[in-house]
């Protein structure tokens, strides 16, 4: 831990405790990243993997529009591996309902988490990182759906014994 304290931070009372910035080395992780699994994508298997850690490294290092900048990106690599298709992000997401890999209410999430990274980019907004942690969930879960669901229902389905009747 380092300890910072700068006179100027100080108030003209001097019978107030000091005022002081602790900062901690390495970093504290908040958030661990899941075990999403990226083999699942089309192309750039890498590039996405590595988009989502930096997306944690943010969210644990208090950059929220950092972290909504990289969800925006995120969600349009997703659409864009699914799809194949790559035209802007509103289309890119509307292809995945168009295509039935998610439904007109997981849409209009896409749509809002889209616009917190767009208002980041464009309005020079500083998003809540509670809201920000909340996007990156809701993304994460989509994906597993869209990617694993199918599979992974299959396979359970596969295990469970017929009724009798």
């Amino acid at each position: 831990m380092h300890e910072e304290w700068f006179s100027e931070w100080q108030d003209s009372d001097p019978d107030d405790p000091p005022v002081t910035t602790k900062i901690y080395f390495p970093k504290i992780e908040k958030k661990k990243a899941g075990s999403l699994s990226f083999d699942i994508f089309v192309t750039d298997e890498y590039a996405v993997k590595s988009l989502h850690d930096e997306i944690y490294k943010a969210i644990n290092n208090d950059m929220p529009q950092l972290a909504a900048a990289g969800i925006r990106t995120l969600i349009d690599r997703f659409a864009v591996s699914i799809t194949g298709k790559n035209q802007n992000f509103e289309k890119n997401i509307g292809y995945l309902c168009d295509k039935g890999h998610i439904s007109i209410d997981q849409l209009g999430m896409l749509t809002t988490i889209l616009d917190v990274g767009h208002s980041v980019v464009h309005r020079s907004n500083v998003p809540r990182m509670e809201d920000v942690e909340t996007c990156l969930r809701i993304i994460e879960l989509l994906m597993v759906l869209v990617n694993d669901g199918p599979e992974v229902a299959a396979r359970i389905k596969s295990r469970i014994p017929e009724r009798t009747k």
